[in-house]
């Protein structure tokens, strides 16, 4: 998990992965990036995740737990993708095809065997 990574690892990941180091997208650079991203701990413009002052704090005393909120709503991107699947339906010799979204959070499943 990349939490537990030291800052030094995950800034390797980033460079690996040709990743921006304040958004954590790939496809651009720190320098052209135009997302809004606060840090939680420093308020500088990066993740939490990427905090070098919270990563220097929890080294100087093991004793202390540091924690953050994350609201998983908040996003820079008005985009949303959601995973979806296309089905075809047949009855009665009648054809119908269904966009449906898969909700891999869900606690029940209604799909069953077919008849």
């Amino acid at each position: 998990m990349a939490r537990k990574l030291p800052l030094e690892e995950k800034r390797k990941l980033l460079v690996q992965k040709h990743a921006c180091f304040r958004c954590l997208k790939t496809g651009h650079v720190c320098r052209s990036c135009k997302y809004k991203v606060k840090c939680l701990s420093c308020d500088k413009n990066h993740y939490t995740i990427m905090c070098a002052d919270k990563e220097s704090a929890k080294s100087n005393d093991e004793n202390t737990v540091v924690s953050s909120s994350v609201l998983s709503n908040q996003s820079v991107n008005e985009t949303v993708y959601l995973q979806t699947l296309v089905l075809r339906i047949e009855h009665n010799g009648k054809e119908l095809k269904v966009r449906t979204i898969l909700d891999s959070g869900s606690q029940k499943s209604y799909i069953g065997e077919g008849h």
